[in-house]
């Protein structure tokens, strides 16, 4: 679960359902009311106007983004070749969601016009949903844990302008759960 952008509503995730529900007053909102569909890993949008989640309503997960009052009908976009997705993270800019699926690869999804763009393969399928990914205050590079070899996890950075990734922390070292600091540099 995870408090709006304003504070005044709580997102969750239960039985399949996407809800959000006031932490004062107010009503609880089932956004998706599908039966039988797995809707899972919703997110708020940075403005707290949009909540974006999977779901797999037939033909595979899709990525969900729908207004957070529950008016009006949701977008869907595909997720490319990926077949389940863990730890959206929603740029700060709006621009764009990451996430790790099935195959442990960072992907990029650019909500404007569907497409998917691979950023990275993790080293280790147990990782799923433990990645960490975090996007810089500035929406240009996206920072997560990454396990290499020799099954100790680094800070990698990867670049939206460059497409490359560049290893921030020691190989002897195992870290995770990257954050940004205000400045956005480091």
């Amino acid at each position: 679960s995870a408090l709006s952008p304003t504070g005044k509503r709580a997102l969750m995730e239960a039985r399949g359902e996407i809800f959000t529900v006031p932490v004062d007053q107010g009503d609880t909102r089932n956004l998706t009311r599908s039966s039988g569909v797995a809707d899972r890993a919703p997110i708020w949008s940075p403005d707290g106007k949009e909540i974006a989640w999977f779901a797999d309503s037939g033909g595979g997960y899709r990525l969900h983004i729908a207004a957070q009052d529950g008016l009006g009908a949701a977008r869907s976009l595909p997720i490319g070749e990926s077949k389940m997705a863990w730890e959206p993270a929603w740029s700060p800019d709006g621009t764009r969601i990451a996430f790790v699926d099935n195959k442990v690869r960072v992907q990029v999804i650019e909500l404007a016009n569907g497409r998917s763009t691979p950023a990275d393969v993790d080293g280790s399928n147990i990782d799923r949903g433990r990645t960490g990914i975090t996007w810089s205050p500035d929406s240009k590079w996206i920072a997560y844990a990454k396990a290499y070899p020799n099954m100790m996890h680094r800070i990698v950075a990867w670049s939206l302008e460059t497409g490359r990734t560049q290893p921030l922390t020691n190989a002897m070292a195992d870290v995770s759960s990257p954050a940004w600091d205000r400045d956005g540099r480091h």
